[in-house]
């Protein structure tokens, strides 16, 4: 059972220093109690205790009002500690009890009274001496913790308040007692009353609160009240500034919270931690533990303090049932009937938003200005805690409105990926309206518990997590949506996805914690063992992986930050090697050639490192496949193509050497298919009169050399190549120009191609019946791809289905330029006058 603020007694303080007594220059100072003999002549009113209320009278009435013997009362007040048979130590006050007998001396370490150090001026043998000698009302004031100022009568109407303590007979064996403790921001002081405290004043800002039955010292509060189990502490402060006023009422406590007195209780709250499912939920349960309101950790597991109780010891089953039924009934009882009836609609108010965020568990931040690819997640580390408030007045219409913001702190964990995985902390803010009245959707949170969301999104978390975890190492994927900044939109671009080697080539973003390309700043918080296995290491973690990691553009050739969702597997074509217009047997070597390339342990090279790559020269006219040649060999070995031109690389020799040494890492750390376009820049023969062409051959010479993966080299000057390559280059086939059936195999493929995803639009039958007039077009493999491309823009623009019709326009009109470049040429064709310049 409980017992009131309103009739618990107080206890004095024996803790307090003593005053200093006698000083007759310090204003308002408390002067020494008058003997016999009358006052003295500078003896001062309001300083000492009045004819009406005689020392005589004090000191009985203080004995019966706080319930202790006359021994107890004078150890209170002087920490008297020395024994009677001590020449030096002050006199006895022998006062009688109630019962008129004297009462014998009390050892103050059985009764958990302090020693404090005993001052007088005067040794006397009887007790008036001793009243004359002692400064009775100095230390009630500081006992009390009042004024030296304070009046004779404010003293003993002070005193009037306490009643005597409820002995242990009279007690229950467990109770709690409601204490209210004021914080004052003006003074730093900080207070603790028996009863609800009051404004000082109705004016002012500072709005200071007092209260009666000041608690001094809670040792001796607890002494005194034997079978205690724990204290219920109402917070409150003031000198805030104009929060409250005195109009309003009764001061609101700020916060409330308990603090553990019984080691029963202890020990009963500890058990339930052991016992619970939930114990990461559960605070320290120690004596003089302090648990705030509103006691999330019960609320969330009352089913086992429902269970545990019957459980228990007598004297532990007494306790927790003071805690359970009689407090937390009485006193949480209805809020949390409240919030179980909305959390049954999935609704929750604004003031009870911290019900429904638990430690442990994942939490959602949405962005939903963004998109739900943008959403991320983490494991809240705490309860949440209140960290402001703000009331916003409202002076736009008649009648004045307050509304009070409160922001609520969130503190959580979630992981981070630069190569390793790391663990991260998040501190997130969310601020809401306390003062609305209606219930808000828990699924329209921007913050949210993830068991509260539905599920849909749990699983495209889910996804995307295990998306990120096939990333770890190095993932070729296709790429279809917005980048993360949401500046670029992509449709099947390849990206080769690997943040270790990010990090290499990006000093920058490994030095965030401190100097870069040290060890010591590596951290990896999953472990070796973890990432080499195939699933992520628990079912939780997908869940708390970000939503972004960065790709490198195989076709920009740049790195970029991703959306993980977006990413998928590259479905490669398989077809495109087999419909390549080449000869069966030069296609052969080809596959030989990339799917079985030598491992460089098994080099036949003499020295090491030399002579590990594969390097073949596809030369020939435009047009006649060199290209695609070499994109579909890529696709065939499932293998990035990583293109490059003389545009990329540059003509200035450092730089070059700098840049294809870059390139050429990736293509051996990828496994790339690497594609140098027109290269005839960098292998054309040196002389004596082009030092600066000379010193690009000799870059690119050497970068070749040491070359230890798949390098293909396309050109249609070949006949101005450097003889030192011819040595280098381990397969060269020639591409000739095309012929009718090769341009009708060409032909053949763009028109199942268009069938396949344009059957609608496209009268694939008519251009079937044409094949053979199409192949009679003098035009390569491009002119080809680019006559199609235009055909189907063209019957798009005027509506009707692209037949034979329209195909044969577009020809006829691009072949005019060819038409007229012939004439100019003296009707020589391109391939005529390559060979004739000797360049081809």
């Amino acid at each position: 059972m409980s017992a009131n603020s309103e009739t618990e007694s107080e206890e004095l303080s024996s803790s307090v220093e003593n005053p200093d007594v006698g000083s007759s220059n310090r204003q308002g100072s408390c002067n020494p109690i008058n003997g016999p003999s009358g006052p003295t002549k500078n003896r001062r009113k309001h300083g000492t205790i009045d004819d009406k209320k005689s020392t005589q009278e004090l000191l009985p009435l203080l004995i019966q009002k706080l319930g202790v013997s006359p021994t107890q009362l004078e150890q209170l007040l002087l920490g008297n500690d020395r024994s009677t048979n001590d020449p030096t130590s002050p006199p006895r006050l022998d006062f009688q009890g109630p019962s008129g007998d004297t009462e014998k001396a009390i050892n103050p370490r059985e009764t958990g009274l302090k020693k404090r150090p005993f001052k007088s001026r005067r040794r006397s043998k009887d007790v008036s001496s001793t009243q004359e000698q002692i400064d009775w009302k100095a230390h009630l004031c500081n006992t009390l913790s009042l004024d030296r100022h304070t009046t004779d009568k404010d003293l003993l109407k002070t005193i009037q308040q306490y009643e005597p303590g409820t002995s242990r007979k009279s007690r229950p064996e467990a109770y709690f007692t409601v204490l209210h403790r004021v914080s004052c921001k003006k003074d730093d002081s900080h207070n603790v009353y028996n009863h609800t405290p009051y404004f000082l004043s109705a004016s002012g800002a500072d709005n200071h609160l007092r209260g009666r039955g000041p608690v001094s010292n809670m040792e001796l509060y607890v002494e005194r009240h034997q079978g205690l189990s724990f204290v219920v502490f109402k917070s409150y402060v003031c000198c805030e500034g104009n929060r409250q006023t005195v109009a309003d009422g009764d001061p609101a406590p700020k916060s409330e919270s308990i603090r553990i007195i019984s080691r029963d209780l202890s020990s009963a709250l500890k058990r339930a931690s052991k016992d619970s499912k939930k114990s990461h939920l559960y605070p320290s349960f120690n004596r003089g533990a302090e648990l705030v309101a509103p006691y999330m950790w019960f609320y969330h597991d009352r089913p086992l303090f429902e269970s545990l109780v019957t459980r228990l010891p007598s004297k532990h089953q007494q306790h927790l049932r003071c805690f359970s039924d009689e407090y937390i009934g009485t006193y949480m009882g209805e809020e949390y009937a409240i919030v179980d009836s909305q959390l049954r609609e999935k609704v929750i108010s604004s003031k009870f938003l911290p019900y429904i965020f638990l430690p442990n568990e994942v939490v959602l931040q949405r962005d939903k200005e963004a998109g739900y690819m943008y959403d991320h997640a983490f494991t809240l580390s705490t309860w949440p805690e209140i960290t402001s408030a703000v009331v916003n007045d409202d002076d736009t219409g008649k009648n004045k409105e307050q509304s009070l913001r409160v922001s609520m702190s969130l503190q959580g964990q979630f992981w981070q990926y630069d190569g390793n995985f790391q663990t991260s902390t998040r501190g997130q803010k969310v601020q809401f309206d306390a003062s609305a009245d209606r219930p808000l959707r828990i699924q329209d949170l921007s913050v949210l518990p993830l068991t509260y969301a539905d599920e849909s999104v749990s699983a495209h978390l889910r996804d995307r997590g295990h998306k990120f975890w096939k990333c770890r190492n190095m993932k070729f994927v296709s790429y279809t949506g917005w980048d993360y900044s949401h500046d670029q939109y992509f449709t099947e671009a390849r990206f080769m996805v690997d943040m270790q080697t990010y990090k290499k080539m990006h000093t920058d973003a490994t030095a965030k914690k401190g100097k870069p390309g040290r060890a010591d700043n590596v951290r990896d918080d999953l472990g070796l063992e973890a990432m080499a296995r195939d699933e992520p290491p628990s079912e939780q973690f997908p869940l708390l992986l970000p939503p972004n990691i960065f790709g490198f553009n195989m076709q920009e050739k740049k790195w970029m930050n991703l959306l993980v969702a977006n990413a998928a597997e590259v479905n490669w074509n398989d077809e495109a090697f087999d419909t390549l217009v080449v000869d069966d047997e030069t296609k052969e070597l080809i596959m030989a050639l990339v799917t079985n390339k030598i491992e460089i342990s098994k080099s036949t090279d003499l020295i090491s490192g030399k002579g590990n790559g594969l390097i073949v020269l596809l030369h020939g006219g435009p047009g006649t496949g060199k290209t695609l040649t070499a994109e579909s060999v890529a696709e065939y070995a499932k293998k990035p193509l990583y293109r490059i031109t003389c545009g990329d690389i540059g003509t200035n020799p450092e730089d070059v050497e700098k840049y294809l040494a870059s390139v050429l890492y990736l293509g051996k750390t990828w496994d790339c298919v690497v594609l140098l376009d027109e290269a005839e820049v960098f292998l054309q023969t040196r002389d004596l009169e082009d030092l600066h062409r000379n010193a690009l051959v000799s870059v690119f010479l050497r970068v070749l050399e040491y070359y230890e993966g798949i390098l293909i080299l396309t050109s249609n000057r070949v006949a101005t190549f450097d003889e030192a390559f011819k040595s280098r280059i381990q397969l060269a086939l020639h591409y000739e120009a095309l012929g009718k059936p090769q341009r009708k195999q060409v032909w053949q493929n763009f028109i199942n191609r268009l069938k396949s995803f344009e059957s609608d639009t496209v009268d694939t039958d008519d251009l079937h019946r044409h094949i053979d007039k199409l192949a009679g077009f003098d035009m390569n493999g491009r002119q080809i791809r680019n006559a199609v491309t235009t055909a189907r823009q063209l019957a798009m623009f005027k509506k009707k289905n692209m037949d034979y019709s329209v195909l044969e326009h577009v020809i006829n009109v691009s072949n005019r330029f060819d038409t007229y470049l012939k004439k100019v040429k003296e009707d020589l064709t391109d391939e005529e006058i390559a060979r004739g310049m000797q360049v081809r």
